[in-house]
């Protein structure tokens, strides 16, 4: 066996196991360009832009002792079998976060429908609950105001419309529908601890 063989080997146990600066650094100049182009052929195109995290990847295995040697292989075929392990964990992220992405998106459309749901059905329940209180609030109101309310509130019609209807100016009918909301907000109020209408 070759000299310089041997001494790579105890080289990358020593990188490994004492972390030995000197042997990191001799192993990562001597193969990081091999490792990039052997992890650039295994990818076949389809990581380029990660080639070389991939092969800091490797040596960050090495240099935090992730990884263990006997010694009994050569050192580049270790390094090939760690990078392929670098590989295929990078691949089977990649196909994690594709499908939990598309998992994430599929949840995410569901939920915001549910809570769509949920809030339309909360918002359904609290307009009866308060057009029911609306209702006996106006019902108490003096006629003519009630009258003003109900024309602009419950059946939609502008104010100029509901004058003309009942009969009045549309400075009166618009006195009438003041005093109305004025007096509907203090009772509302004071019927259900609501601020405003």
């Amino acid at each position: 066996m070759d000299t310089i063989k041997i001494q790579e080997r105890i080289l990358l146990k020593r990188a490994i196991y004492e972390k030995d600066r000197y042997a990191q650094e001799y192993i990562y100049i001597k193969y990081n360009r091999f490792l990039h182009q052997f992890i650039k052929a295994r990818g076949k195109g389809n990581f380029d832009g990660y080639v070389d995290d991939l092969v800091q990847e490797v040596f960050v295995n090495i240099c935090t002792g992730k990884c263990q040697y006997s010694g009994n292989t050569d050192v580049r075929g270790y390094l090939c079998g760690i990078a392929k392990n670098v590989v295929k964990h990078h691949i089977n992220i990649e196909k994690r976060k594709s499908s939990c992405y598309s998992n994430y998106r599929f949840g995410i459309l569901a939920q915001s429908e549910r809570r769509v749901n949920i809030i339309n059905d909360v918002k359904h329940h609290q307009f009866d609950r308060i057009n029911g209180t609306l209702q006996q609030v106006i019902a108490k109101l003096p006629r003519k105001s009630r009258e003003a309310v109900e024309l602009v509130l419950i059946h939609k019609m502008e104010p100029y419309q509901a004058a003309k209807k009942l009969g009045c100016s549309s400075v009166v009918f618009r006195n009438r529908l003041y005093r109305g909301l004025k007096r509907l907000r203090k009772k509302y109020r004071d019927t259900s601890n609501f601020s405003r209408i």
